[in-house]
């Protein structure tokens, strides 16, 4: 798949009668947003599910629930759902480049929708698990469904600003999943969450397909509709679509020696190593499971307080970096990021083994 962004050029050529118009002047930006809002509905449903197992695993200890998990079961109630999310990570490229962006969406709703059922409906342990295995793999599905529809509509001016949804809304359904867990019980929660998945379902259908795929798909007439929908009616498209068209040309396969050519094998393995390492930095694990971890604190604010306050942190610093990534670059972020990671890290880490300590001095 070729480089979205350069799917979009500032020199436009035109073979119209009329004469060119620039992008910055002309270009009407409010179906963008729209769409561009639309698909982050997604993030949120997948939020949502990141953010379920705070609050649902400590709620089934109540008296009166269903279920009452075992410590390992929690844990892997948790966590599983990272299984789904590998296998739905796979299967995304195969889904978004064969049906489409659009359709990829439509399509995602449906397991949203039945995981959450079965997590609603379980009358065992293991339908819980299999409820957050679908899941999660729409989270997989998500990730790629999101950020690719939302490149390939957005103008190069606010693609930045419109990449930036992305995070924002998996934080916010973070938020919702732990402000509203804090108050109504675990199934409840679980029926909320499924509902989301079908206003997505409703909203994207009235959203076109990206020009983009439509174009590879040989889809010229499409792809002029849909890129005319998202730049406005006073929108020049000829410049932009013969940018496109070429792109598609010059599009090559690389071979396995290709690919060892330092030149693209050094940033890809960068690329790769940082998402592995953001992965294996143990914030999913906190996510999952910070209700529990506030609650071994035992702080006198309330475990679900706490929770929802990290939360809005986590909202406030997606909108700052989205801010500063521009300004400040995108290095100098990671490395005080990973630094403030770290440090966090460790002193959660400390807090627990303290923990373990104090408790087998105590049983001595």
């Amino acid at each position: 798949m070729s480089d979205p962004e350069s799917l979009t050029s500032d020199m436009r050529r035109t073979t119209s009668t009329e004469p060119l118009v620039t992008n910055s002047r002309n270009t009407k930006y409010k179906n963008q947003f729209i769409a561009a809002f639309i698909a982050s509905i997604a993030p949120i449903c997948a939020g949502l599910i990141i953010g379920y197992s705070s609050p649902a695993g400590p709620d089934m200890d109540k008296p009166g629930r269903r279920f009452h998990l075992e410590e390992q079961e929690k844990s892997w109630f948790s966590s599983i759902v990272n299984i789904g999310a590998l296998f739905g990570g796979l299967l995304a490229g195969i889904l978004v480049d064969y049906f489409g962006r659009k359709l990829g969406f439509l399509i995602t709703c449906f397991p949203y929708v039945i995981g959450w059922l079965f997590i609603v409906y379980a009358q065992s342990v293991w339908v819980l698990y299999l409820g957050r295995i679908i899941t999660g793999v729409c989270v997989g599905l998500t990730c790629l469904n999101t950020s690719v529809y939302v490149t390939e509509i957005a103008s190069p001016q606010i693609r930045g600003v419109l990449g930036s949804f992305f995070q924002l809304f998996i934080n916010t359904g973070i938020l919702i999943a732990y402000a509203l867990g804090a108050y109504v019980p675990w199934t409840y929660l679980a029926t909320f969450s499924a509902i989301i998945p079908l206003i997505l379902m409703i909203s994207m259908s009235f959203m076109p397909e990206t020009p983009v795929w439509l174009l590879r798909s040989g889809n010229i007439e499409g792809a002029r509709q849909s890129l005319q929908f998202f730049r406005g009616e006073d929108y020049n498209i000829e410049g932009e679509i013969d940018d496109m068209q070429r792109e598609k040309q010059n599009e090559v396969k690389l071979s396995l020696k290709e690919l060892l050519n330092p030149v693209i094998f050094k940033p890809l393995l960068i690329i790769e190593m940082e998402m592995l390492l953001q992965q294996f930095s143990g914030i999913n694990a906190v996510v999952f499971n910070i209700k529990s971890i506030f609650e071994a604190a035992k702080s006198s604010l309330g475990a679900n307080e706490q929770s929802v306050i990290v939360a809005c942190f986590m909202v406030v610093a997606s909108i700052v970096a989205s801010f500063f990534m521009d300004r400040a670059g995108r290095r100098i972020l990671l490395l005080i990021c990973n630094i403030a990671m770290s440090i966090s890290l460790f002193l959660l880490g400390m807090f627990f083994i303290s923990i373990n300590i104090n408790r087998k001095l105590l049983l001595t």
